[in-house]
């Protein structure tokens, strides 16, 4: 290998103002297009284009490269050229409460169809105790309950007329209905009056009375069934007139819904619901239910009836949502409780979309880091999506925890691109140690974190910092200004060949020149302002670098820079603590002797020993080396 010298020309290259074609920044048009990322936009571009399942993205990319403003960006460009997706909406199922049913509606249209229910059911409100109050309906009623005492008076009456023929007369009572024999002139007999009877007399009377009460339980068990008849032709008359009143109004939604199946069954189930508990509109009480209850009981809520939009999207594409918090609820969705009487209780509006809602028939950005931070929310996303379903589920029942009365609301199809952001070592770690990962995240997506130098690449670079400035709303910048940006990036890349892409880094530097050329009244930032800013954040993160230097000058860290040592040389340490990078010098020696040279060291072999202890044997092999037995194999083995 040939070693060269390089000279400080060759290792720091400067970029010369007078290669920009503006003045300042401000004659510079606003640049769309991304700049030193092509592989990662050719990659996102596929990633984001094939519907095909599995085939998400993981995007690598150092933090501060401007990854998730780029994503967001190139995903608003698609997403307009996209149709929205539709609504989802969370309605009752009367025959199972505790699985609420979805209803998919376009876009827009699930918000309406909550008003038109509310209004709806605001409408029966009012029009269900008019038609139960009108003249139709009670002549109705009237009519039923008259047949019904005709009929209860008729039976009473045949059962009066042949018991008096054969002198048995009927007298009513508080205790009922009683039986006893009548003498000739028609007057009932007490009790000492029918024991004067002759006894065949007396039998014969005794053997009517036991017939005409038979007779009378036989009248009482028709009259059940009249009754029975009756209240059953009044409940039928109570639901033609509810279906009359309500029919009409349902019938309206049910043609403009014609073309949704699953809305459609879903009003027939409500309008057979409200027939059912008809009384409930009227303000009437089951007659069953004690004092106490009625009491205690709330006035009907017709909550039942109401609709939980659960996603409304208007006409403005495809949505793209970043979550920030990425917890198994916020990204599946939760279910709250409400605390009644010292009891918790839920119910399908308390139902909370998640991020996943939000982003259906879209795209989802999630950190990778945050998302493995948090318990269950990992797996749950793997879940989701192997079985392409929304399930809302409490962590407490995944483990095995829940307590109190809950949902278990029908799952909605997944439609989603989910895009993961994270450093290049949790997609490998994740890619070697989780089967499942390689087939759930396919597409990667590999940020540069700097970019080649030459002409045609300064003119864009000076054109995205023009756009910074621009979009920060800062001052403009002098081209001698952009060249100092320039040289820092390529500092920074460490590399007179490169610039780095570290787009937070260079925006932060260029916000503290604008404060410091704005703080001297001036209407343009210069390199003089970034030289500033440069040597402000040096010396804000310099004091490790300060002590370091401190203990050179004091001899406690000892560099000799003057004449010259056998096997010994003086070295550059770069140390890189947080936003400070600078070299320290260090003291490199190197003793040779003839021999293997071994000491053994017992705690080391075995194990046993730290580095402090293994650092001292290593310096007292030395030290014997360099005094003792200089020309000869030392025969001392310790």
């Amino acid at each position: 290998m040939t070693i060269h010298h390089i000279l400080a020309s060759e290792a720091c290259r400067r970029c010369n103002p007078d290669d920009f074609s503006f003045k300042n920044t401000s004659e510079i048009e606003k640049i769309s297009d991304i700049i030193g990322q092509e592989r990662a936009l050719e990659a996102m571009d596929f990633g984001i284009g094939i519907r095909r399942p599995g085939f998400n993205l993981f995007v690598i990319g150092p933090e501060g490269s401007g990854r998730h403003s780029i994503i967001q960006s190139f995903i608003a460009s698609k997403t307009k050229e996209e149709n929205t997706p539709n609504d989802w909406c969370y309605v009752e199922q009367f025959k199972q409460p505790h699985s609420p049913l979805a209803l998919e509606f376009p876009p827009s249209m699930g918000m309406i169809f909550q008003h038109e229910m509310q209004e709806l059911i605001t409408t029966l409100k009012t029009t269900i105790p008019d038609v139960f109050n009108s003249d139709n309906y009670l002549s109705r009623k009237n009519r039923i309950n008259s047949t019904l005492q005709q009929n209860i008076e008729r039976l009473y009456n045949e059962v009066e007329n042949r018991a008096k023929e054969e002198h048995i007369a009927v007298i009513k009572t508080e205790d009922g209905i009683l039986f006893t024999a009548m003498d000739k002139e028609g007057n009932p007999l007490n009790l000492d009056q029918f024991l004067k009877l002759e006894e065949p007399t007396r039998k014969r009377f005794e053997k009517l009375i036991e017939k005409y009460q038979e007779e009378l339980h036989q009248a009482i068990h028709q009259i059940s069934l009249i009754k029975g008849k009756a209240e059953e032709d009044k409940q039928k008359l109570k639901q033609n007139t509810g279906r009359d009143a309500i029919h009409p109004l349902i019938k309206t939604l049910k043609h403009k819904y014609q073309d949704n199946e699953p809305v459609l069954q879903y009003l027939e189930a409500v309008e057979n619901h409200i027939i059912g508990s008809i009384n409930n509109f009227l303000g009437q009480r089951k007659k069953e239910e004690s004092p106490i209850i009625q009491l205690v009981a709330q006035a009907p809520s017709f909550d039942e009836y109401k609709v939980n939009t659960l996603i409304s999207n208007e006409n403005h594409g495809e949505p793209a949502i970043y979550e920030d918090l990425p917890s198994y609820p916020n990204l599946h969705g939760r279910i709250e409780h409400r605390a009644a009487m010292g009891v918790l209780s839920t119910h399908f509006t308390l139902i909370k979309p998640g991020a996943l809602h939000r982003a259906n028939g879209g795209y989802l950005i999630i950190d990778a880091a945050r998302l493995l931070m948090q318990p269950f929310a990992y797996e749950g996303l793997k879940r989701t999506l192997r079985s392409g379903q929304i399930r809302i589920e409490p962590v407490e029942r995944l483990l095995g925890l829940m307590s109190t009365v809950t949902l278990e609301p029908a799952p909605i199809p997944l439609n989603v691109k989910i895009i993961l952001v994270g450093d290049p070592w949790i997609y490998y770690m994740l890619n070697h140690y989780d089967p499942e990962f390689p087939s759930l995240f396919k597409v990667q997506v590999d940020f540069e974190e700097d970019m080649n130098r030459d002409k045609d690449s300064l003119q864009l670079f000076g054109a995205l910092i023009g756009t910074i400035a621009r979009d920060q709303e800062l001052l403009p910048l002098h081209r001698t200004a952009v060249a100092r940006v320039v040289d820092e990036a390529g500092r920074r890349a460490g590399d007179c060949e490169k610039l780095s892409l570290h787009i937070r880094g260079l925006a932060d530097l260029i916000q503290e020149a604008d404060y410091l050329t704005r703080k001297k009244g001036q209407s343009e930032i210069k390199s003089t302002e970034i030289d500033e800013a440069l040597t402000a954040t040096r010396r804000r993160s310099g004091r490790v670098r300060a002590r370091i230097a401190e203990t050179i000058d004091q001899g406690t860290h000892r560099i000799e820079t003057s004449g010259a040592r056998i096997g010994q040389i003086n070295g550059l340490s770069f140390i890189n603590l947080g936003n400070d990078m600078f070299g320290c010098p260090t003291q490199i020696t190197a003793t040779t002797r003839p021999g293997d040279g071994e000491i053994i060291d017992i705690e080391r072999e075995v194990e046993l020993g730290g580095p402090r202890h293994s650092k001292g044997v290593l310096i007292l092999s030395a030290f014997l080396g360099s005094h003792y037995a200089r020309s000869i194999p030392l025969s001392l083995h310790a």
